[in-house]
């Protein structure tokens, strides 16, 4: 059913051997280069099974709809569907929209939107602004919203969007703005993975206000899940490596018994395994205790700039053994890879992260 690597610690079977078994039916290579060749437009097929088959609510609390299943069993789910690089707006709405608004907010309209995503409605968070989150200069004045949002995920295909903004007092402001209201404006961008990415203007867009929860919860989330995506991926270039050196004959052997492909592989397996490790146990802390313990914060944190280094390693290894043929466009390698590297470089930059990570530990140890 599943590869033997890596080793997935406190692994729930059946999440993975059910959801595979949808996305090798609907996600395949043909169906990733149709969502890519039309713009980044979702696979309506795809989603349309995970919708019926819960996977949109698999962890969202049951007072939205959901199944109320663990973080860990989410983090399962973005490891395969990173795995399989499926077209589908999973991250954008169901975790970074439905789970962040159920589990941190109160109140009616934060549960509707949640209900909403379960049942199947694209959302998409429209929240990082020219230099991420270190700035956020978009502005609501208590009915509207005015200012700009760069790598929007899948707002193509959203019928609505989550806008982090600031109100009048300099407080952040999670905003509900409809994609066909007046004065939101759409543009995709071009970027290295060929996902879906746009940039969304607000000019004075009718907006209401859904909860005004710290901005550090929302970014700790997304690096999480980015995180347990890329690790879908990563395992899914390396399997097309490791096969590739079985079959690769070079001088009379196939080029895996050669120690130099050999070691290459197993550093970037050793990467991959430990950032994994990384990500289950912080599944569990999540679970436990949120997204506001500034320790689970910083471990995010740590999560994120190791698999980042994981990422840029096992795209240059995965690369190099193939040669040539990795390069070619007919070969589902660089479905893959592209995605690996655009995983390694958005978001904030490696001297934000090690800066973060230095400051929460001097502050830990000097309390």
């Amino acid at each position: 059913m599943t590869s033997a690597f890596p080793t997935i610690p406190l692994d729930n079977p059946d999440v993975r051997y059910n959801l595979r078994t949808v996305l090798e039916k609907y996600s395949s290579g043909a169906a990733i280069r149709r969502s890519e060749a039309a713009g980044g437009v979702p696979d309506a097929d795809l989603w349309g099974e995970l919708v019926r088959g819960g996977w949109t609510g698999l962890a969202l609390p049951e007072a939205v709809g959901g199944a109320g299943m663990p973080v860990s069993d989410l983090q399962l789910a973005l490891y395969e569907l990173g795995y399989a690089a499926a077209p589908v707006p999973y991250r954008s709405s169901v975790v970074l929209t439905g789970w962040f608004l159920a589990v941190t907010t109160e109140g009616d309209a934060a549960r509707d939107i949640a209900e909403s995503i379960v049942a199947g409605q694209v959302w998409s968070p429209a929240v990082t602004e020219g230099r991420w989150l270190e700035s956020i200069e978009t502005t609501f004045d208590g009915k509207r919203v005015s200012g700009r949002k760069a790598f929007v995920p899948d707002a193509g295909a959203a019928a609505s969007f989550l806008v982090l903004a600031r109100d009048r007092a300099g407080a952040p402001a999670w905003l509900a703005v409809d994609a066909g209201a007046e004065g939101v404006e759409l543009a995709a961008m071009a970027n290295t993975g060929n996902d879906a990415q746009y940039e969304l203007t607000f000019r004075d867009a009718p907006a209401r206000q859904v909860a005004s929860v710290p901005a550090e919860w929302w970014l700790a989330l997304e690096r999480f899940a980015a995180a347990s995506w890329a690790h879908g991926l990563m395992t899914h270039a390396m399997e097309i490596a490791v096969e590739h050196v079985k079959t690769r004959v070079q001088f009379g052997k196939p080029i895996g018994a050669f120690q130099a492909v050999q070691h290459r592989l197993a550093d970037s397996a050793i990467e991959l395994q430990a950032s994994l490790n990384m990500a289950r146990s912080l599944a569990l802390a999540i679970g436990e205790s949120g997204l506001t313990d500034p320790a689970i914060r910083t471990h995010i944190a740590e999560l994120a700039y190791a698999s980042r280094r994981a990422a840029w390693r096992a795209c240059r290894d995965t690369h190099q053994v193939l040669g040539g043929l990795g390069y070619s466009l007919e070969h589902d390698l660089h479905l893959y890879t592209r995605r690996i590297k655009a995983y390694s470089i958005l978001g904030d930059l490696d001297d934000v992260l090690t800066e973060e990570i230095a400051a929460a530990n001097f502050e830990q140890f000097h309390a």
